[in-house]
């Protein structure tokens, strides 16, 4: 196999070598090969065609009539991209425990972790590299993130196109897969449209196993992880305004809204999510060949959470912000100039109380009595004293990321030499900045005492005379760190079609100031097709594919660490805080690391069946240089240190195959996929890994830490189907089914199991030493489906109003899946079993004129 692998390269970068030749000689001679009768103004386009060229092996498109009428859910973008290969959802997704939440959900694309994938937005970068691992609302020094930017409302998108595998030169800055969205266009004519969507916890089913105190506890839950009662809003608004005949604008609001009620000491308190999207586009059309186009939006997302019976403890995180893109285009014929610059201002930020308290429940501190309740032996409710009243929050946290690209894209058309040449290229320079900002110490105290005769001395916050003070204390210092990046990446790629043969053979140039690494990614595709009619081609292609950066693990470096302080009291009176000489502390370290990076090698048939594309494609990729993090003992300076390495890595393998076929009022989709992967760490922030090669115990044989297979976005076989249709022009029926193999869930069952001896003999007792390993198993989880289902009907009115009124039901036939029990989870649930929520209703109306 290593031998076929090496051939590819060398063919492909022969290949790259003499399409450079080639690039020249049309070089020379480009000026006598552009005439007027070359320059051709861009008409209709054949929708048919197009859409049958899209969904080709290694690209997927979701056009409009799949956006506008498949089930919509939270209304963002990632509930459609469930329809596409190669894409896998968080094993949380659309858990019966967290029914409420509206952001979107994480996904991986052909192996890649979820902050590994590259997502667009007419052209702009709308990956975040603010900490885009976990998002954690209750973490102290952070609250991670997500691995979007902004969140972008389905109803403004005119497309999405995913790519999982041969993936062109253009596209950079990624080792899972690409997500390239496009808003649409304003219409020709005045018009506009308001809806309205809901649902709430009295539409669904929500499953809940367990004991009949489990049960209790989730009907009464205090925290944000289990949710019983929800209820959502989804308002938007548009309309669509032509100036002249060559320029118009678009004008869009949405408001999507959650209101979680949790329990609240004696009572109930709502918390709540908030997204919306204000976006504005305007175009205009210079002549046939030439426009104009520009946005922009103000994106943000605001969730209200508190601390599960902490007086005092709610707290604010936002996310998202501003952005905006303006774009020139040229198009003449075949030669497509694209000339853009886009600007973005967003943030990862959380508001809180500045100082956590955990007093010792007393007269004067009531609240921490009778906050926690079971189940007697008599079937009944019973309160537990907890003894501690907590209040206050972990600080405010400020995580902001600035970004400006300016882009260059150009197709510069036909030539021949050889055979016939589609060449382009383009450049990219980017300037992205990111800080890090807490604006006052953060304090957690701890350590109540009780003492009837201590005076405080006026320290009426932290002390109480003649009942208790807090001896014990953990300050988070205030912090104001930020770091600069540089980005400059170059490409050129040629598509080279000879006979039946076609190569598309590409290069990308990478550079920047951050890791000061310069990469080269050859991207190729060989294609031959066997009748020389487009009806049946195979291809083959070795592809490299390197990340994008993690600007926070830079940030993190200049992050003041945390220290403790104590006190006591002499002769009864409250002593000055000392700050104790305990290590156990952390520091970040950066260190210069290579750039990871994926090869891939793809084999595909593309076989036009039934006025559709059959596809069947075969991806293996191989992740090398991943981060990584690893943890020192106590050093000198009293700290424990973190840094990351590149000893992280992951294999994948697929096997997918798909069939689209689009027609008159319907569309049709189908895929299924198998797959197998391994990764030697979940993010670069998960558990210490002191060294690749250690031994785990899986499966009763001992194996390489990176040989562990995935325990995420790793169900074997994942097969969909899509179906939208219109009927009488009136009802709309728009189906999705998914489906789920059972497969075998890796659990971690012991963190030291004795696994053999090391071959050596204890220096003191001269017994054998022992070797003590993790041990891994399998857990069974069973066949999983899903059938979700929108029907609309249209109600016209006068002239061009309308009323639309749809009715979405998920999990039609309530069916009972269980979820994984992924590490990646930030909650610690009880439950033995989790599943996915039962029959859901949602209810829309829409009126457009």
């Amino acid at each position: 196999m290593s031998k076929i692998i090496n051939t590819i390269k060398r063919a492909a970068y022969a290949a790259l070598a003499f399409q450079f030749v080639c690039y020249a000689a049309y070089a020379a001679d480009i000026s006598d090969n552009i005439s007027e009768a070359d320059i051709l103004v861009l008409d209709e386009v054949d929708v048919v065609e197009s859409y049958k060229e899209l969904n080709k092996s290694g690209r997927t498109e979701i056009p409009r009539e799949y956006i506008e009428n498949l089930p919509k859910g939270n209304a963002n973008i990632t509930d459609l991209l469930r329809m596409a290969p190669s894409v896998q959802f968080n094993e949380s997704y659309r858990s019966s425990l967290t029914g409420g939440e509206i952001a979107p959900e994480e996904l991986s694309i052909s192996g890649g972790k979820p902050y590994e994938n590259l997502f667009l937005v007419d052209g702009m970068n709308n990956t975040s590299i603010l900490n885009p691992a976990d998002f954690s609302p209750y973490d102290t020094d952070s609250i991670g993130g997500y691995s979007q930017k902004i969140f972008l409302d389905s109803s403004i998108v005119e497309k999405m196109t995913v790519y999982d595998s041969n993936v062109p030169a253009s596209f950079s800055g990624f080792m899972g897969g690409v997500v390239d969205i496009k808003t649409r266009m304003p219409e020709k004519e005045f018009s506009g449209g308001v809806s309205y969507r809901t649902t709430r916890s009295e539409w669904a089913e929500i499953i809940v196993d367990g004991t009949l105190e489990d049960k209790y506890k989730f009907e009464n839950s205090e925290n944000s992880f289990k949710q019983p009662r929800f209820e959502k809003h989804f308002v938007n608004f548009y309309v669509d305004v032509p100036v002249t005949e060559n320029t118009g604008f678009l004008i869009f609001y949405s408001r999507n809204e959650s209101t979680i009620p949790l329990k609240f000491f004696d009572g109930w308190k709502e918390q709540s999510r908030v997204s919306e999207n204000v976006f504005f586009k305007g175009v205009h059309n210079i002549d046939g060949g030439r426009y104009l186009e520009f946005s922009l939006s103000y994106m943000p997302y605001e969730g209200i959470y508190f601390t599960p019976n902490t007086l005092n403890s709610e707290f604010t995180i936002e996310s998202g912000g501003f952005a905006g893109v303006a774009k020139y285009v040229r198009e003449e014929g075949e030669n497509k100039l694209s000339v853009s610059v886009d600007a973005a201002s967003t943030e990862s930020s959380k508001t809180a109380p500045n100082e956590l308290k955990a007093w010792i429940a007393s007269g004067s501190k009531p609240w921490g009595y009778l906050v926690e309740t079971e189940i007697g032996n008599d079937g009944n409710p019973d309160n537990i004293t907890s003894g501690v009243s907590r209040e206050g929050g972990y600080g405010t946290v400020e995580q902001e990321e600035k970004a400006l690209n300016l882009k260059l894209d150009h197709a510069i058309g036909s030539y021949r030499f050889g055979g016939e040449h589609l060449l382009s290229y383009g450049a990219v320079y980017s300037f992205i900045s990111g800080r890090y900002y807490r604006p006052e110490d953060a304090y957690s105290y701890s350590g109540a005492r009780l003492s009837a005769d201590v005076v405080c001395n006026g320290d009426t916050g932290t002390c109480v005379d003649g009942e208790q003070y807090f001896y014990k204390r953990s300050i988070t210092p205030a912090t104001d760190v930020d770091a600069d990046i540089n980005e400059y990446s170059f490409y050129v790629q040629d598509d080279w079609t000879a006979g039946k043969f076609n190569l598309r053979i590409g290069l990308r140039l990478s550079y920047d100031d951050y890791m000061e690494n310069a990469n080269i990614a050859p991207r190729t595709r060989l294609q031959y097709d066997l009748f020389n009619n487009d009806n049946t081609v195979f291809s083959v292609g070795y592809n490299r594919y390197y990340s994008g950066n993690l600007l926070y693990n830079k940030l993190r470096e200049g992050i003041a660490p945390s220290y403790e302080e104590r006190r006591s009291t002499y002769q009864n009176q409250l002593l000055e805080w000392g700050e104790t000489t305990d290590g156990g502390d952390i520091k970040h370290n950066f260190a210069n690391l290579e750039t990871p990076y994926t090869d891939e090698y793809a084999t595909a048939v593309d076989q036009s069946l039934f006025g559709g594309v059959l596809s069947l494609q075969y991806i293996q990729r191989e992740t090398k240089d991943a981060f990584a993090r690893m943890k020192t003992e106590t050093q000198a300076d009293g700290y424990k240190h973190y840094f990351l390495t590149n000893n992280g890595r992951s294999k994948y393998r697929s096997v997918q195959v798909k069939w689209n076929k689009f027609w008159k009022n319907h569309s049709f989709m189908a895929n299924a996929m198998w797959h197998e992967s391994e990764t030697s760490n979940k993010t670069y922030d998960s558990d210490d890994l002191e060294d690749m090669d250690d031994e785990i115990l899986y499966k009763g044989k001992l194996i390489k830490r990176y040989d562990k297979p995935k325990d995420n976005y790793n169900r074997p076989i994942v097969a969909n189907i899509a179906y939208t249709g219109k009927f009488f022009d009136r009802l709309v029926i728009s189906p999705v089914f998914n489906f789920r193999g059972a497969y075998r869930q890796v659990v971690l069952t012991d963190d030291a199991y004795p696994a053999g001896t090391t071959g050596e003999d204890d220096p003191i007792t001269g017994d054998p030493v022992y070797k003590y390993v993790e041990k891994y198993e399998e857990e069974k989880f069973d066949v999983s489906y899903t059938l979700d289902c929108a029907v609309s009907w249209v109600q016209p009115l006068k002239r061009k109003q309308k009323l639309t009124f749809t009715v979405e039901v998920y999990n039609v036939f309530n069916s009972k899946n269980e979820i994984g029990k992924s590490d990646d989870r930030t909650d610690t649930t009880e439950y033995k079993n989790e599943y996915e929520i039962g029959r859901q209703f949602w209810a829309g109306v829409a009126y457009e004129f």
